[in-house]
């Protein structure tokens, strides 16, 4: 006997097949999406775009023209032409650390203001206009959901601090003198990717489970901006009113910058009780970020 069934959408009943990318179609869905207005793109990476052409440049001249006058200096003075050379390109790889390190202080704001932008409405949106009854009711299970989700956010999180940090050192690469800034200089490399796959895995995180929790794009968008400045400034007037330092490990922002600053150091840098506590705080947020973010997919997977 034949069956009608008047809802519109059904949870998925079937056996999945085991597949590793089935969270890919929703990624290239909500990238298509955010990407389709260019204004917003044009705004929040323009200052990051020109930043990091101003890095390059910037590391270009250092190499071109500090080399050149540190060798000529240095020459004067009774050195050998090659150890001054050899002097100037070490100065100018120590400028080149310097200028990612203030690369990442100075544009941590706009790197913020596009993940928050293009991620705040990726939960919220779908649970406003029931989006989710659909992606649940199809092969997709919850890690795929949030893989989709989280790898979308975490992309315009890369366009902005992970792509500028590489595209100077490529630089740095490009110009040292026999390629020497890999050689002497290669941990800048692996730490800045480090840091920033550590600053996008942390911010994509908060983004999300504030997300999942506000009702509109909007609501989250106020709810980041408030949760990473509005958490500095109570760390700032508690640790000015009650001298306590250790409550500045509660800080996001803060935490971000001192591991930034510890992995750009230079090597053999002592891992101080500072840095450490910096890590465990970020781990601790991250954490709770992920299990709020757990918590209310699933939340979302029942009600289908």
């Amino acid at each position: 006997m034949a069956t009608t069934h008047t809802e519109v959408y059904r949870g998925f009943k079937g056996q999945l097949s085991a597949h590793p990318f089935r969270w890919f179609p929703l990624f290239l869905s909500e990238f298509k999406v955010a990407t389709r207005k260019k204004l917003p793109l044009l705004l929040l990476y323009g200052p990051v775009g020109i930043a990091t052409i101003v890095g390059m440049v910037m590391v270009y001249l250092a190499y071109t023209f500090e080399a050149m006058q540190q060798a000529e200096t240095e020459a004067q003075q009774g050195l050998d032409m090659a150890a001054a050379i050899a002097l100037a390109s070490v100065k100018s790889m120590l400028a080149v650390r310097n200028l990612i390190v203030d690369f990442y202080d100075s544009m941590s704001v706009f790197c913020l203001l596009a993940a928050t932008w293009f991620g705040s409405g990726l939960i919220c949106e779908d649970r406003r206009v029931n989006a989710h009854l659909l992606y649940f009711s199809r092969p997709l299970n919850r890690s795929h959901y949030f893989l989709g989700k989280f790898i979308t956010v975490a992309t315009f999180g890369a366009f902005a601090i992970l792509l500028p940090g590489l595209l100077i050192c490529l630089m740095a690469v490009v110009n040292s003198p026999d390629y020497a800034f890999v050689k002497e200089q290669g941990d800048v490399i692996v730490n800045s990717t480090l840091y920033a796959l550590l600053w996008i895995t942390s911010v994509s995180s908060f983004v999300l489970a504030i997300s999942s929790l506000a009702p509109k794009k909007l609501f989250a968008l106020v709810g980041v901006f408030a949760f990473f400045i509005l958490s500095q400034m109570a760390v700032e007037v508690a640790r000015e009113v009650a001298d306590v330092d250790f409550i500045r490990y509660f800080g996001p922002s803060e935490n971000l910058m001192t591991i930034a600053e510890w992995m750009m150091a230079r090597p053999g840098t002592e891992f101080t009780n500072q840095v450490m506590y910096s890590f465990v705080g970020t781990a601790t947020q991250v954490g709770l970020a992920l299990m709020i973010l757990a918590r209310r997919i699933k939340r979302m997977e029942l009600s289908v």
